[in-house]
């Protein structure tokens, strides 16, 4: 790929100074890690969901029918790129068995993914969602900032997406009584926030829920808290309250949004919260994709609203292309930030290297068509990468 305008090379030199900030990754505890090897590389990666993966790697024709059919597929494309860079075996070489002993034995030094964040993808810090254990930083306050993931508070006592239970943050007793379940879940935010244990409030209910926030008071919630009207109020109206309390401690809000296993999670569904709450900066994560065109008109509307495209460039490249030149057609170049959003380091580096993929031609748009100097489009990604990221979390 031509780097006329030294883009690419940009992104290097980024990367080998160190300063990446990477505002959305789940990368699991060392415990985890322990016995590391491709199979679990495999179980943490996206490719895994979708698509069965041959885990017999004796039989050499499955892992061929594999790789033939995932070759167009951008996780397969983006992993087989990374594993290769890391540790000189491609996926697509069909040489698993080597390739596994190769994981195993780099993950025999304990910290060995830590040093690959660090050296290898160049992140300076990681916004990290903890997902079974929300606001924790894996005992790694030297890489990460921890981000409180609230879903099962919506949720009143059931277990989340991620088995998590509201019993976590609240007392059993207040899972029964409205009004002690919201000073404590206001209590414990805060907390949170005052103590500066988090960097910033995820809600990521699209996992558990639709989205459906109807116009709710104390009242309505109190029923709906109840049982006596859809949970659809309660939901609008604690989503109110933690808008409420970002604002007040001005924290994000970072929300998933698109692709879930629920039926409507599209960013335009939150326009009346967002409209509500001019003073909270609302963080669209993922592009809304595949409606992507839905962050778009919000970033025209309401300059509270910021995008991350995390994730985005590893499901499409060609969809991230397109909705980065648009966002900077309707926004602007101070409102965009990216994360890696996975689990292993090797498929953060893939991410990275779709990254790579997806800045340099959405920028050279801009300079192409005169708009902008080619230095104006490496300050651009210099804010991506991490100036924009470090003045939204006070970093």
């Amino acid at each position: 790929m031509s780097d006329a305008y030294g883009f690419s090379t940009e992104i290097d030199n980024v990367i080998e100074e160190g300063r990446i900030i990477n505002t959305h990754c789940h990368i699991s505890t060392d415990e985890q890690f322990e016995n590391a090897d491709l199979n679990l590389l495999f179980d943490k990666s996206y490719l895994n969901w979708v698509s069965d993966i041959p885990r017999d790697f004796s039989k050499s024709e499955d892992i061929c029918l594999f790789v033939k059919k995932m070759c167009t597929n951008n996780y397969f494309y983006y992993l087989d790129r990374a594993v290769e860079r890391i540790y000189g075996i491609s996926l697509s070489s069909g040489k698993w068995k080597d390739l596994d002993l190769k994981i195993s034995s780099a993950y025999k030094d304990k910290s060995y993914f830590l040093d690959e964040l660090k050296y290898t993808c160049g992140y300076r810090l990681g916004l990290l969602d903890n997902c079974r254990n929300p606001g924790f930083d894996n005992n790694h306050c030297d890489i990460f900032r921890p981000v409180l993931r609230i879903d099962s508070l919506f949720l009143k006592g059931e277990d989340d997406y991620n088995d998590v239970s509201a019993e976590r943050f609240v007392s059993s007793s207040a899972l029964n009584d409205f009004n002690l379940y919201m000073k404590e879940v206001e209590a414990f935010i805060s907390g949170k926030i005052e103590r500066r244990e988090v960097y910033a409030i995820k809600i990521a209910s699209a996992y558990d829920f639709a989205f459906d926030f109807p116009a709710s008071d104390e009242d309505s919630a109190k029923k709906s808290f109840q049982g006596k009207m859809p949970d659809s109020f309660f939901h609008s109206y604690l989503f109110d309250k933690v808008a409420t309390i970002c604002a007040r401690y001005d924290v994000p809000l970072q929300i998933h949004t698109g692709i879930a296993p629920t039926s409507n999670t599209r960013a335009w569904s939150l326009f009346n919260i967002i409209k509500s709450h001019p003073e909270t900066k609302f963080v669209i994560f993922h592009g809304s994709f595949p409606w992507i065109d839905d962050p778009v008109a919000m970033l025209h509307l309401f300059k509270n609203v910021y995008v991350d495209i995390c994730w985005m460039p590893l499901i499409s490249t060609s969809y991230t292309i397109d909705f980065l030149k648009k966002i900077l057609e309707v926004g602007n170049c101070d409102r965009i930030c990216w994360g890696c959003d996975t689990r292993m380091f090797e498929e953060s580096f893939a991410a990275i290297l779709a990254l790579k993929d997806v800045l340099p031609p959405a920028i050279s748009f801009f300079v192409d068509g005169g708009r902008i100097s080619a230095e104006e489009g490496r300050v651009i990604i210099r804010k991506i990468l991490y100036e924009n990221a470090e003045r939204l979390y006070r970093l």
